[in-house]
């Protein structure tokens, strides 16, 4: 509690009034015997440069208290969010802090510190986007319909069904009306000539899994690996959580969450052998349900544009048929 209020009040004083006068610290492979009067002013303008937004616990901290109550253990974990001057950083940090009675006060003697990987990074931050956009554990199933206009003013009708273990992309666009299907069982159909597709190939898997937009504003790492942090970069002239992933056909997938409120902002994903991407922008964000979904999106692919309005969002009502079906659901 000293060490919150702290950073809070920007005391360096408190910072360190649960510790004795020297101790032990370990971090990034190495031991160091610490002097507290050493370490005050380089806390203090650490502290006076640090505006923190965020400083939260992440679970309960562990305790142990030995059989004579004259050692103990205190095991925790945050994340502290903000700016540093004029960078803006954020840390989970994993923390176990050695006291002993002394004198009978318990103070800190030994303090073992930790930063996390960029993938257990990735893997906080994702819960906290989770976090900020409601209660995203209930939902367990989307249905988008999507009224769309191509860069040459042609419209078209998408619609996706999502949930956890597989996705369906029925899309209509003329005289051409398909249906892909990813999960455990992926196939694909034209509707105009009834030829079905047995197992989808890797770039059609990618090209259905890079529509299901609302899922993947809520869990990309279900239709991509390997998700790490980034760091924080310029994105549209904002600063963005960058956040990486990679597809099935291992080329980077990359996404963008407001550095302020972790809004899903959009990706980039690579379509070609070329390296050519699509960026997907997220937008016109409402609230339904206590949940935010966006209403509206565009695929920019090279400077075209693909804008998508969605009519219909609908959670939690699609059944294993409706994933399952290989006739259409859009209607002329």
């Amino acid at each position: 509690d000293l060490v919150r209020q702290a950073h809070i009040e920007k005391d360096a004083q408190k910072f360190y009034e649960p510790n004795a006068e020297h101790w032990i610290d370990i971090r990034n492979g190495e031991i160091s015997h610490v002097e507290k009067v050493d370490r005050i002013l380089s806390t203090q303008n650490y502290l006076d440069t640090m505006e923190f937004q965020q400083l939260d616990s992440l679970g309960s901290p562990i305790i142990e208290i030995s059989n004579d109550a004259t050692l103990a253990t205190y095991s925790s974990r945050v994340l502290v969010k903000g700016m540093l001057g004029d960078q803006p950083v954020i840390w989970i940090v994993a923390w176990q802090n050695v006291l002993r009675k002394i004198e009978g006060n318990w103070k800190i003697v030994q303090s073992v510190n930790t930063e996390a990987t960029p993938e257990v990074s990735a893997h906080v931050l994702l819960n906290e986007i989770r976090s900020n956009l409601g209660d995203v554990k209930s939902v367990t199933s989307i249905s988008s319909l999507a009224d769309c206009v191509g860069p040459e003013g042609n419209t078209f009708t998408t619609l996706i069904y999502s949930r956890k273990s597989d996705g369906r992309m029925e899309q209509l666009s003329g005289e051409r009306h398909t249906i892909f299907k990813h999960g455990e069982q992926s196939w694909g159909k034209n509707l105009v000539s009834g030829t079905l597709y047995e197992d989808l190939n890797t770039n059609l898997q990618a090209f259905a899994k890079s529509h299901e937009l609302h899922w993947l504003s809520m869990h990309p790492e279900d239709r991509f690996t390997n998700g790490h942090l980034e760091g924080i970069v310029t994105f549209e002239g904002q600063k963005a959580i960058k956040i990486g992933f990679t597809d099935d056909a291992d080329n980077p997938v990359d996404f963008y969450y407001d550095f302020e409120n972790y809004l899903p902002l959009a990706f980039d994903i690579v379509i070609d052998d070329q390296g050519n991407k699509v960026t997907t922008y997220f937008e016109n964000w409402n609230e339904q349900d206590g949940i935010k979904l966006f209403k509206n999106a565009t695929f920019d692919q090279g400077g075209q544009l693909f804008k998508y309005t969605f009519s219909e969002l609908k959670l939690n009502t699609l059944k294993d048929e409706d994933f399952a079906l290989r006739e259409a659901r859009i209607s002329l």
